[in-house]
């Protein structure tokens, strides 16, 4: 999906790999690892990062 307008998109421009932090376990830090694409929107023109509604925004 589009980070720009929203167009949902079944291929993408390149990739790479993102780690988040998520809620620890115990004394124990937990890491979410994913890979992160960018997609060549023809709708806007831009090159943009997908947008993932489930990720939280950083405060």
């Amino acid at each position: 999906m589009c980070g720009t307008c929203g167009k949902v998109h079944h291929s993408w421009y390149d990739r790479t790999t993102r780690q988040v932090r998520d809620l620890s376990c115990g004394d124990k830090r937990t890491y979410l690892e994913f890979e992160v694409r960018r997609v060549d929107c023809k709708r806007c023109g831009a090159v943009k990062t997908e947008r993932l509604d489930w990720l939280a925004d950083n405060p």
